[in-house]
């Protein structure tokens, strides 16, 4: 799903669903793209002139705080290392989360089998 996303990115301006999922989940993740920002060079979904204009990367491949602001204010107008995740694809924080919380599902999943068992021998 993240990989159609990131390929039909447009611009957070455009606020598309795809454009969503990629400006929600790249920043808390310090992530760009699924294996980097280069995933949007030859893109031709990706609005490269909104607001900041003619910009290399997206805007959410910048370093966010945690109310989705940009900390660095050269970014975007310049993507380094200092100031973005351009060079950090998301495909490996992205299978780290789920791995863990699908721990946390498949434990609250076993849980309510046994209670749904031993509710039914208790009948």
């Amino acid at each position: 799903m993240f990989e159609t996303s990131v390929k039909n990115y447009q611009s957070m301006e455009a606020n598309t669903l795809d454009s969503l999922v990629v400006g929600l989940i790249s920043p808390p993740l310090q992530c760009c793209g699924v294996d980097g920002g280069s995933d949007f060079k030859n893109s031709t979904n990706f609005w490269k002139n909104d607001t900041y204009g003619d910009i290399e990367y997206p805007v959410p491949c910048c370093k966010m705080n945690q109310n989705y602001a940009i900390s660095d204010s050269t970014c975007p107008d310049k993507f380094d290392d200092n100031n973005s995740n351009y060079k950090n694809g998301c495909r490996g924080p992205l299978k780290e989360f789920f791995l863990k919380y699908m721990d946390y599902v498949a434990y609250g999943l076993i849980g309510a089998f046994v209670l749904l068992v031993s509710k039914d021998e208790s009948q």
